[in-house]
């Protein structure tokens, strides 16, 4: 169903959101950005509907689970958030405001890399990224925290500069709100713990079938990536995402 000509969407600003001139592999979805002339390097994003009695704690949540990435060395743009309506139906959605990245998006990189150089460097990022990644899924089942559940694609990331960078920097760029939100209380709730650690084992299971794939992809191993499972298989033998990485990697304690 169309938009009525007589129905506007209201959004919070002075101004009409125009559609982004951005296409972002992550999403496959260009129609979900926007843009404003008056804010140039910003990209606006509806992140869903929100209701005003929970919308403060919601935005609370994403902030905070975007502070986990962060302390694992995981780039986040610089993001804001205002409640808007956005749509035909007028409905009342949370929207993100993100400062633009410049750059080549990861899995572009890593597909088009050429000479023996360019190959090394981008082995070396991206084998970097994968080894934050399994640190901060370690990070999560040890404090029983909130988590991303969709951050696991090399074209989930961008390479390049946002305001106010001298150099490029890896950043995540897919920023939907897929979170597996778990609270204190939660702690106390056998059912949701459960919930919690099927849904991390299953993330780990497709983030290790993205490793393996790009391995043979690139025809390499990410020798760091085994070693520090293997590491920590040894530590913490009854460690769920330990056994969890070791046997998708086939790999075993001394």
């Amino acid at each position: 169903m169309k938009n009525p000509d007589n129905l506007k969407p209201r959004t919070p600003f002075k101004e009409d959101l125009k559609q982004a001139s951005v296409s972002l592999k992550a999403t496959n979805d260009p129609e979900k950005f926007y843009h404003l002339d008056s804010a140039p390097g910003k990209i606006f994003r509806p992140m869903g509907r929100v209701y005003p009695e929970t919308t403060q704690e919601h935005v609370r949540e994403i902030k905070e689970v975007f502070k986990g990435l962060s302390t694992h060395g995981i780039n986040i743009p610089q993001v804001d958030f205002v409640v808007g309506e956005l749509g035909w139906r007028n409905t009342p959605k949370l929207i993100a405001m993100v400062d633009e990245i410049k750059g080549k998006n990861l899995h572009d990189m890593l597909d088009f890399a050429k000479s023996a150089k360019e190959k090394e460097f981008v082995k070396n990022l991206v084998q970097d990224l994968f080894l934050k990644l399994i640190e901060y899924i370690f990070s999560v089942e040890k404090n029983k925290s909130s988590f991303v559940r969709d951050l696991y694609k090399p074209a989930d990331y961008m390479y390049g500069k946002a305001r106010g960078d001298d150099k490029d920097k890896l950043y995540l760029i897919d920023l939907d709100p897929y979170f597996h939100i778990f609270s204190e209380n939660d702690k106390n709730d056998d059912f949701k713990e459960r919930d919690r650690s099927n849904d991390l084992l299953t993330r780990i299971q497709f983030f290790s079938k993205v490793i393996l794939y790009w391995e043979e992809r690139l025809g390499l191993r990410f020798d760091k990536i085994r070693k520090f499972i293997k590491e920590m298989l040894n530590t913490e033998p009854k460690n769920m995402p330990a056994q969890a990485f070791a046997f998708e990697f086939k790999i075993r304690a001394k």
